[in-house]
């Protein structure tokens, strides 16, 4: 791939939630090829999601047979193109050595909690972490302010009761378990879970959503900065999900966002959130929010492309290959 170079031209196609799909990995490269793309971005959970028995070898096994030798092929031909991923919440932490092998190869560059230089004038950075909600997995899960730090224990404590409970003791405790996210601020529904399933491999720190941010942001100037973070702002149309129109978001997030107006924030994690509003892109004061949406069920890639010098002409795009 041939491509001209302009400082004052910067393209990024970004998506999000791709879950193993090597359908969409293939359109996301074709895409990226037909638009004359300088980078690609993919803001988390990378990884096959299912309820298989070993799900962490499950995704070890993809990273090294399916994505390493992917972006390997891809970065061989396209070696102008630069290639920003990192993990979400379905994507086990235990498994980050075989992605850090493909980034030491100079395949792709890991963005959790890094800030890498896109040119001379614009920075990207990235955070994977999500808040408490009721999700097996809780290798990416944290607290998400230390307001709520103690109320979050709780409503973790519970659900883990849940799904160890028995029948005749299901209702009350998924009553007493929505009180909870209630309080939370969190008008949520019980997604199916699976009690084979597992709960935590790695333990997080104590730090909050809301430190981590903070510190990421010490690290570059947020007015000249991509940040690519998983979970959306809350409260937003960008982290609406079904079936009522819960909001799923990050509260640290938003008030970040109302604090330092960062240029861009790149978001996933509520797949149906473009689905439900119909936007894709909300702009709180000077920050422009993007959360493309994800339908990797049927293997038809949602993504945003634009120029990060011109905001204003970006496009959502689908496509099915």
């Amino acid at each position: 791939m041939t491509q001209i170079i302009n400082e004052e031209r910067y393209v990024i196609i970004y998506t999000v939630d791709l879950h193993g799909s090597e359908k969409m990995y293939k359109a996301l490269f074709k895409i990226s090829l037909r638009e004359n793309v300088n980078s690609i971005v993919i803001g988390g959970d990378i990884l096959p999601k299912s309820y298989a028995d070993d799900l962490i070898g499950v995704q070890k096994k993809f990273i090294r047979n399916k994505l390493i030798p992917m972006f390997k092929k891809f970065k061989k031909e396209n070696p102008s193109v630069t290639v920003y991923l990192m993990m979400g919440n379905d994507d086990f932490k235990i498994n980050m050595p075989f992605l850090e092998e493909g980034e030491q190869e100079g395949y792709f560059k890991l963005l959790d909690m890094k800030v890498h230089k896109l040119n001379n004038k614009f920075n990207i950075c990235g955070y994977g972490h999500v808040p408490p909600l009721p999700f097996l997995m809780k290798d990416w899960q944290k607290h998400d302010t230390k307001k709520t730090m103690d109320l979050s224990d709780k409503c973790d404590k519970k659900f883990r009761e849940l799904i160890m409970c028995k029948d005749e003791q299901r209702k009350k405790l998924e009553k007493e378990y929505l009180l909870l996210l209630s309080e939370l601020g969190y008008n949520h529904h019980i997604h199916h879970y699976n009690v084979k399933g597992i709960l935590s491999v790695e333990k997080n720190d104590e730090t909050t959503i809301e430190d981590d941010i903070k510190s990421l942001a010490k690290e570059t100037s947020p007015e000249k900065t991509v940040f690519v973070i998983h979970a959306p702002p809350w409260n937003t149309e960008l982290d609406i999900v079904y079936p009522d129109g819960a909001h799923i978001g990050s509260k640290a997030v938003r008030e970040f966002i109302e604090r330092e107006q960062p240029m861009l924030t790149l978001h996933g994690h509520a797949h149906e959130s473009y689905e439900i509003s119909g936007q894709f892109m909300e702009v709180i004061g000077k920050t422009v929010s993007v959360n493309p949406g994800s339908e990797y069920d049927r293997d038809k890639l949602n993504a945003v492309i634009f120029d990060v010098y011109n905001l204003k002409c970006m496009k959502h795009i689908k496509f099915e290959d």
